[in-house]
Formats: structure tokens, C-alpha cells, sequence
């Protein structure tokens, strides 16, 4: 499990949480530590609905780790509330320890406002963050026909980038845009690939020879990659894609036996 995912659960704990964390306060033998825990479950406990309230527990909190811990779970989920502008969310994280927690607070805040001022605190996260805004909103803004060589698309892509801090032409960016694209194709077409000038071709068709190759693994997983020369399964059909087509080929023979493959 994800240190991000563990925090969210932590912040709406199951109902064994609680009643877990009050055993380990029972067996242990250090009152601090029993404190600690108790401050630490009644902090979590009210940080979906007074993030305030939340925030000043976790601060009585002794153990300066499971302090930063309550913190940041508590501005995670502050950041789901309109009532506290973003600066002053961060503003808080930088009261985090240690310094890792103050970087993951920032770029929780980012991503929960989608909020760029977020990446720019986040320390060693910064460029995972400013990528992850970028590429965030692809469901608000691209159809489910969308056309590799849609230059309205294009552009959006661009302003969604720049508007995160990155490049218009970073790679990555352009390599998430063509995979969500070639996501929604039922069978593989690169042709839309030929129309985009070089950079931006180069890597639609590097982005859908990934893609096609992550189809093949999905067909081997579940028991339909074709081992003859029947017509392959529609996702994995590639119209007249002789690369790609090749690719499969040289899949069939690798996995399939040079016996079983015309």
C-alpha cells in the first residue's frame, strides 16, 4: 500500500482502527506513547469535519514523527474544504516535520486544488507534481473520439502543461496525452501520427508502440494472444500498421513456438 493511499484510509479510518490503536496504547508500557496514540486517534477522528480542531490535536501530539504524520493527514483532508485558501495550507505545511512530510503536505495540497503553488514547495516532488497537474484533468477536457492529430486538443494540452510550470514540449506530457488517446481506440490506428510534426510524431508513434505492446501483454494474461494465424482479437488488430503488425509476429514467435506460428 502506498504511503499516500495508508494516509487517506487513515483519515477515514475502518472500524477496527480505532479500537487497534487503543490496544497499543493499553500494552504499552511508556504513558507518553499511550498519550501520543489516544491525542493522535482523537486528532484523525475529526479531521474530515474540523480540520481546525484536527490540526491544533495533532500540534499536543509529543513524538515529533507521529505528529507530522497527524498533520499531514489532517491538511489533506483540509484541502477538501473551500473555507482555507491554499497559502495558508501550505503555509502550515511548512510547519511539518520532518522536511519529507512538509514536501508530501505540499504536493497533497496541489493535487487536492490542483494548485501549482503546491509543486513549487514540494521539494524533490516538484516535477512528479507539476507532471501529475498536467495531465490531471484529461476526463474534463478530452472527448471520448478524441483524434491524435485533434490541434485543438493540442493546444489545451499545452495550456494545461505550461499552466503546471512545464514545458510545452516535455516529452512526458505529450507521451500521457497520446497513450489517453490511443486508450479509447478499440483497434490500434497511428495513422493520425503522420499529420503531427516531428517532435510531437515521434512520439505519438513511439507512445502507441507502448501501448500496443502493453495490449499484447493483456492478451497473453488473460488467455487470448493468438498462437495461429486466425484473426487476432479486435484490440489487437492494427489496419495497415506493418510495424506494429510485426511487433505481434515477433510476439508470436517468442511466446507462442516457431512451430505454431505461420
Amino acid at each position: 500500500m502506498s504511503e499516500r493511499r495508508r494516509r487517506r484510509e487513515t483519515v477515514n479510518p475502518s472500524p477496527g482502527f480505532g479500537a487497534a490503536l487503543l490496544v497499543l496504547a493499553a500494552c504499552s508500557t511508556a504513558p507518553d506513547t499511550k498519550t501520543d496514540l489516544l491525542r493522535y486517534q482523537r486528532a484523525l477522528e475529526t479531521a474530515v469535519t474540523d480540520p481546525a480542531a484536527a490540526w491544533d490535536a495533532c500540534s499536543t501530539v509529543a513524538d515529533a514523527g507521529l505528529r507530522g504524520d497527524c498533520g499531514l493527514a489532517t491538511i489533506e483532508a483540509w484541502a477538501g474544504h473551500k473555507g482555507v485558501d491554499s497559502a495558508e495550507l501550505l503555509s502550515r505545511c511548512a510547519e511539518l516535520e520532518p522536511q519529507t512530510t512538509t514536501h508530501e503536505c505540499a504536493f497533497q495540497v496541489a493535487e487536492r486544488r490542483h494548485e501549482p503553488a503546491g509543486c513549487a514547495a514540494a521539494g524533490p516532488y516538484e516535477d512528479d507534481c507539476r507532471l501529475h497537474l498536467a495531465t490531471a484533468r484529461f476526463d474534463a477536457w478530452m472527448p471520448r473520439d478524441a483524434r491524435l492529430q485533434d490541434e485543438d486538443l493540442h493546444q489545451q494540452m499545452i495550456t494545461e502543461a505550461e499552466e503546471a510550470g512545464l514545458a510545452a514540449d516535455d516529452p512526458r506530457v505529450w507521451s500521457a496525452f497520446f497513450r489517453r488517446v490511443y486508450m479509447q481506440q478499440i483497434s490500434m490506428d497511428r495513422s493520425g501520427c503522420t499529420a503531427l510534426i516531428e517532435f510531437l510524431a515521434e512520439s505519438c508513434h513511439e507512445t502507441g508502440r507502448a501501448v500496443y505492446r502493453d495490449r499484447m501483454n493483456i492478451a497473453r494474461t488473460q488467455g487470448m494472444f493468438p498462437c495461429d494465424d486466425a484473426e487476432p482479437p479486435r484490440f489487437l488488430q492494427t489496419g495497415d500498421d506493418t510495424e506494429l503488425e510485426q511487433l505481434r509476429r515477433l510476439e508470436q514467435r517468442w511466446k507462442c513456438g516457431k512451430a505454431r506460428v505461420p
